[in-house]
């Protein structure tokens, strides 16, 4: 007689986008051939305060290589997909963000007062911030030196008001003498800026004292 039918595939991996479903499982002796693998869900990160992918608390180094970060949601406040801390210092190589969002800043990441950050061969794609940065967001007093990385489609979404598409870097208003302070430095080298949308400075916005 037939032997039995195989087993079912093993299920996908949770991930974004969703793993593909595992083969079939091996017939028996003149059986059918086994069922396909139910395929995997998509699995998105959702918190409702800083860091949909990762927070990162003060004074953090830290190094990422060959990274993808893609459909991260911070709901109701800042770094869709990271949030680094006052301090923080980060190096990142060949790194994607992809479809990130915050409610406040910083759609892809948004950095704390006084950080450090390299990012080499990067790639900025549809993030988005309701506040500022739809890609970037540095607070002041930040170092940021950008290699060979492209920003497309980013956008900084309120009416009126949002500043930098791509990154904001703009400072703190100082209440005591009502200006923005900066003291921030920014080297951008063969970059590519393209799509990206917000009310002032739709690919980088950069301003205050001492930037």
């Amino acid at each position: 007689s037939d032997g039995g039918s195989g087993g079912m595939g093993g299920a996908g991996g949770n991930g974004s986008p969703a793993g593909e479903g595992g083969g079939p499982g091996a017939a028996g002796n003149a059986g059918g051939a086994g069922s396909a693998g139910v395929g995997g869900s998509g699995l998105i990160s959702i918190t409702a305060n800083f860091g949909g992918g990762i927070f990162y608390s003060s004074g953090c180094v830290v190094n990422l290589t060959n990274c993808t970060m893609n459909s991260n949601s911070a709901e109701v406040d800042s770094g869709g997909g990271e949030y680094y801390s006052d301090g923080c210092r980060t190096t990142l190589d060949r790194c994607s963000f992809g479809d990130n969002s915050a409610g406040v800043d910083g759609g892809a990441q948004a950095f704390g007062a006084s950080c450090a950050a390299t990012i080499n061969r990067g790639t900025y794609l549809d993030n988005t911030a309701d506040g500022d940065g739809g890609g970037l967001y540095f607070w002041f007093n930040c170092d940021v030196d950008v290699n060979d990385t492209t920003f497309t489609n980013n956008e900084a979404s309120s009416i009126g008001t949002s500043r930098g598409g791509a990154i904001y870097a703009g400072g703190v208003f100082d209440e005591s003498s009502q200006l923005f302070v900066n003291g921030g430095n920014i080297r951008l080298r063969k970059s590519k800026f393209e799509g990206n949308s917000a009310a002032f400075g739709g690919g980088l916005y950069w301003y205050g004292q001492d930037a």
